[in-house]
């Protein structure tokens, strides 16, 4: 079967295709991507005279916060650098030098990165810092001019997930009434279809994937019946104990992009007293029911799930997202003789959305809301300690406050924030001060030490 150079590049990076010379170039290969300063207008003038994509990687400033991160995510990797070297040309931009090209592109994010066409016209598509050489790779599947005049799948090629995938892309871009109708039809077949032809292809687009069928449902209506669809079917799997880690996962990504957190929430609930298998789906599930839950006041839930291990799952992930980081170098290590083991650390499902320190915070303070509304404030004060010891930042601070506000608890909240005054910079002190106005002036004889 053939496939365009575009598909072939993204598979160098999957292993699936592979000989013992493509190895060999691989391995020689390592060398950084280029890419070449340059304002907008140079860089289209680049592109055009040479009719060829514009990959611009745009920052802001000298030292723009992620740009090491990205360049290493997305432009190292040797299926995109194969894919620029043949069809584009890649330059950095930075904004606060060409306030030109930074106004006529509005950003609301750096760094991020744009592929432009300068053959067919229009962005194809716009990455943002947490998205990957994947999301990349996704993205520019179809856009070539030899993948982009393919039609629908059929015979052999529909066995092909890659072929979907570059039909659908060059039908979301197209401009006919029935084009994004017919991309949500592609996306799909790689949802439901795919793993049956390239194991893992699934999970490695599903980001992408979901992504492209929730932005399509104003033109394609069937795609908000898809994704609800995608989200019964997986909550069957779990109700029956036939789910996994990556069914719960899968189940909470599709419920974001259809913005029904609720129905994560809903299912968390449902799950209770059903067997083991049950059990452990909810602990998959706890992290994102947790703001959900605590919104709603639904403290027994939380609590009947961490029980007396909030430190303890909440401690745990701190090392898991450390272990990932690339500042950890020795995160891994084993622990010296006669040394305690420290947290559980947990590796991530593969092509997952990592998890982040803003959301470790935001979920221990809603574990934190429920501890002490089941009175339980030493262990309250315990998760308190383990947050802003690994991480003493406004955020901390700020979130920590607000639940303690919501219960009325003015002594923790004065407490939290004398401790944050003295830890965060000027800043962050304003939010603190902000929240400490909250409290209510003292009243003869009130005693709110609860």
């Amino acid at each position: 079967m053939h496939l365009p150079h575009a598909i072939l590049a993204g598979l160098l990076p999957l292993v699936l295709i592979a000989s013992p010379a493509s190895a060999s170039a691989a391995l020689q290969d390592e060398t950084p991507a280029t890419l070449e300063d340059l304002d907008f207008e140079s860089a289209v003038s680049r592109a055009e005279r040479l009719q060829k994509f514009l990959v611009i990687l745009w920052v802001e400033g000298a030292d723009s916060p992620g740009e090491a991160a990205v360049r290493k995510a997305v432009f190292d990797d040797e299926g995109v650098k194969a894919w620029i070297d043949e069809n584009a040309v890649a330059v950095r931009i930075d904004t606060k030098k060409d306030k030109d090209g930074a106004r006529r592109n509005p950003i609301k994010r750096y760094p991020c990165v744009d592929i432009l066409d300068f053959v067919r016209g229009g962005r194809v598509g716009r990455l943002t810092a947490q998205d990957r050489a994947t999301d990349f790779l996704a993205t520019v599947y179809g856009a070539t001019a030899e993948s982009g005049t393919a039609g629908k799948p059929e015979g052999e090629a529909a066995k092909e997930p890659f072929r979907w995938l570059a039909w659908a892309n060059t039908r979301y871009r197209s401009v006919e009434p029935q084009g994004r109708r017919d991309a949500v039809n592609g996306y799909t077949w790689c949802l439901r279809r795919a793993d049956d032809f390239r194991p893992g292809f699934r999970s490695r687009y599903l980001e992408f994937i979901l992504e492209r069928i929730s932005t399509a449902k104003m033109d394609a209506p069937e795609a908000v019946d898809i994704l609800m669809a995608e989200a019964n079917i997986l909550a069957q799997r779990m109700l029956q104990g036939l789910g996994n880690r990556q069914t719960a996962y899968d189940f909470v990504r599709v419920n974001r992009w259809r913005r029904q957190d609720l129905e994560t929430r809903d299912l968390f609930l449902e799950l209770a007293g059903r067997g083991a298998r049950q059990e452990e789906a909810r602990r998959w599930l706890l992290p994102a029911a947790l703001p959900v839950l605590g919104r709603y006041q639904q403290y027994d839930a939380i609590l009947d799930e961490i029980t007396d291990e909030a430190t303890a799952i909440f401690a745990s992930r701190i090392a898991s997202l450390r272990a990932s980081s690339t500042l950890a170098l020795d995160a891994e290590a084993e622990p010296a003789a006669g040394e305690a083991a420290g947290p559980e650390v947990i590796a991530p499902l593969p092509f997952s959305v990592p998890d982040s320190r803003a959301q470790i915070i935001e979920e221990a303070s809603w574990a934190y809301e429920a501890l002490l509304a089941g009175g339980r404030g030493a262990d309250a004060r315990e998760l308190f300690e383990l947050i802003h010891t690994a991480f003493p930042v406004p955020k901390t601070f700020g979130l920590f406050m607000e639940r303690a506000i919501r219960l009325e608890l003015w002594l923790l909240v004065a407490e939290i924030g004398d401790i944050g005054m003295s830890t965060v910079d000027a800043r962050g002190q304003k939010r603190i001060q902000r929240l400490l106005a909250k409290i209510p002036p003292p009243t003869d004889g009130s005693d709110d030490d609860r």
